[in-house]
């Protein structure tokens, strides 16, 4: 008979190789499916696994329902949280949240086991630190098909992020990454992820004890960049050679969308030339930090696009730059 008092060490006496011999062949539907195997296993069922909010897709002209599994303060036995992996590994799934759930190493191992798949593209572990700077990282490895991860409060230092910040390089599937309220002091490893991953569209770095001198590494990193006359032939024929390099590489095979490339463009009035470096990051967000003068900041935002968003609130920069900002910057600046 299903359990209906769940406590942490309810299922201390139970094996996990029982949830795999049960045979269950999961319909599809997240919450029956828990229900039902929980019942079969006669096992106690887990606070966080009754029916929670969906999302209304839309498949060839249907509406089809993709729900979303969020956990936030609970703490999860080892059985239990097997029972959730093994339904989520076939049950479609978009976000997943575990905020404040002092999720184990072991705990952390099983929900990597199915971050490839395809329709697992949100993870949220907020307020989960003390876990190996590597547990973190692996999120990011390849073969994740993750759009957006958001790690806020997880006390990331400056190696962590140094180890995310690797991984991205040659991720392309991460569009959001959400590292508010952790304890980095650098920005050098962002900027290096910015010169190469064509992937990544927004990334919140608020409240992390940030200044001004830290944006430094950004300058001249993406956007709107000043090229050098003397070196615009050099650049176009390597970007021929690459081009033909690719033509070649794809030949006869199917190849992956790749997003927009930089372009190297010339001015009309001034004829200088410009090199629209990384059209795909789109929004920073530095709120809720410690910047309070603007020489780093406004060199910034001389060079970001048009449609770049940043992100400023809540920063001690006095009320006068501020105002000046605002007027200079209208259509990128997010102050208020």
């Amino acid at each position: 008979m299903e359990g209906t008092y769940w406590f942490y060490n309810c299922h201390e006496q139970r094996r996990l190789d029982e949830i795999t011999a049960l045979g269950y062949k999961c319909t599809g539907r997240l919450w029956n499916d828990l229900a039902n195997i929980i019942q079969s296993l006669s096992a106690y069922m887990h606070p966080s696994f009754k029916e929670q909010l969906r999302d209304m897709s839309t498949s060839s002209g249907q509406e089809i329902e993709i729900p979303n599994f969020l956990a936030t303060s609970f703490h999860f036995d080892v059985f239990s949280f097997k029972i959730l992996i093994f339904t989520l590994t076939t049950d479609p799934v978009r976000m997943l949240r575990f905020n404040n759930c002092g999720l184990s190493e072991e705990l952390v191992d099983m929900l990597q086991s199915i971050i490839h798949l395809d329709h697992i593209n949100w993870i949220q572990l907020d307020w989960n630190p003390g876990l190996p700077d590597r547990k973190y990282i692996d999120f990011l490895k390849e073969g994740t098909k993750l759009q957006t991860l958001s790690l806020r409060c997880c006390n990331l230092g400056n190696e962590a992020i140094h180890g995310i910040c690797e991984a991205l390089k040659t991720n392309k599937t991460l569009k959001a990454l959400d590292l508010y309220g952790n304890c980095f002091n650098t920005l050098t490893s962002f900027a290096g992820v910015l010169e190469t991953n064509r992937y990544l569209v927004h990334l919140n770095l608020a409240k992390n004890n940030l200044t001004d001198d830290h944006i430094a590494p950004f300058i001249g990193v993406f956007g709107r960049l000043h090229f050098p006359d003397d070196k615009v032939e050099e650049y176009r024929k390597k970007e021929k050679d690459l081009a033909k390099a690719k033509a070649l590489k794809s030949k006869g095979k199917q190849v992956e969308p790749e997003p927009p490339a930089d372009e190297l463009v010339q001015d009309e009035e001034s004829k200088q030339f410009y090199l629209i470096k990384n059209k795909v990051f789109k929004r920073l967000n530095l709120s809720l930090n410690n910047i309070s003068s603007d020489h780093y900041l406004r060199l910034l935002l001389h060079q970001v696009l048009p449609n770049f968003k940043l992100v400023l609130q809540v920063n001690p920069i006095p009320e006068s730059v501020k105002r000046q900002l605002a007027m200079g910057f209208a259509d990128i600046l997010i102050l208020n």
